[in-house]
């Protein structure tokens, strides 16, 4: 289990996610986009949804879900 930041870190430098990327924001702004973007080799899908706090799946799940959906059908056609 990771244990905080340096540990994090040292992972983020030894390799990096070379899979298809969702990062679905809320109320933080691009710092979901911003925070995937550093582990992924490629880039990184984004969706912003507006008006939704912390906790996206559980204040907005149709969106959330639509989302994921529209992700994995777009990676599955590729």
């Amino acid at each position: 289990m990771l244990n905080e930041g340096d540990e994090i870190a040292l992972l983020l430098r030894a390799t990096k996610l070379n899979i298809p990327v969702l990062a679905i924001g809320a109320g933080g702004g691009e710092l979901t986009f911003a925070t995937m973007s550093q582990v992924s080799s490629d880039p990184v899908r984004s969706v912003t949804l507006e008006g939704v706090g912390h906790y996206a799946a559980l204040e907005a799940p149709e969106q959330v879900a639509h989302a994921l959906l529209d992700f994995f059908t777009t990676v599955d056609a590729t």
